[in-house]
């Protein structure tokens, strides 16, 4: 695999003297409830082990464990966001996102392809791996979260590509600690962000106050 540091520098170089860098970029699509900013639902994802001319599972050229590192980039996502996604057992039927192999332009070149609310395809040609330098191998983890992004609406960024999972280049960086800055405000222009729910045993209490106070005042009568 040629190393595309210059790729990368370029990038920086383009971001620093434009105008049009933006801290997110829409697809203009999401799940769920068309209206920006509302809950994406559940989503459902798979491993798909459809094997044709061009397309190959996942599991015949990935590294043990390669499917916990995409489990883990769904979860960062809806860590931050108010849409949840729930894995489907492989087969050969499509899930609203699945995931599969295949033959996109040899090594070095797109290291993997999605649409918004659509499947994604991540390079047979390519060497993956879990913590992959980017040099050597191509980090499962950076790219299913990269991959992901695109798939729930967001587009490519180059603001501060050292940092946010939607920037073009981020397959060629190595392993990522998660999502950046820009990324968390985009997804969440999106769905909103995460909101907790609220603990059960605080509205246990409320709930049995009230049938004291109304007890009280009944025994007052």
């Amino acid at each position: 695999m040629p190393i595309p540091y210059s790729f990368l520098a370029s990038l920086l170089i383009l971001c620093s003297f434009s105008t049009t860098c933006q801290s997110y970029a829409l697809l203009g699509s999401k799940w769920g409830d068309p209206t920006m900013g509302t809950s994406g639902g559940t989503v459902s994802w798979g491993i798909s082990l459809y094997s044709g001319s061009i397309f190959t599972p996942l599991g015949d050229f990935m590294p043990a464990g390669f499917d916990a590192e995409i489990q883990r980039a769904f979860d960062t996502w809806s860590e931050v966001a108010n849409i949840d996604f729930v894995r489907r057992p492989d087969s050969v039927s499509n899930e609203a996102i699945s995931i599969i192999g295949y033959n996109i332009d040899g090594p070095g070149g797109t290291l993997a392809q999605a649409g918004v609310l659509s499947g994604i395809a991540l390079d047979v040609s390519e060497t993956w791996a879990i913590n992959g330098d980017g040099v050597t191998a191509i980090d499962i983890y950076s790219m299913a979260l990269h991959e992901i992004g695109h798939s729930i609406g967001l587009g490519h960024e180059l603001n501060d590509c050292l940092i946010n999972i939607m920037c073009p280049a981020v397959g060629f960086k190595g392993p990522v600690d998660g999502l950046g800055e820009d990324d968390i405000a985009g997804v969440q222009y999106i769905y909103g962000a995460r909101v907790s729910e609220v603990p059960l045993p605080g509205a246990a209490y409320l709930f049995g106050a009230s049938l004291l106070g109304f007890a009280g005042f009944k025994s007052r009568q």
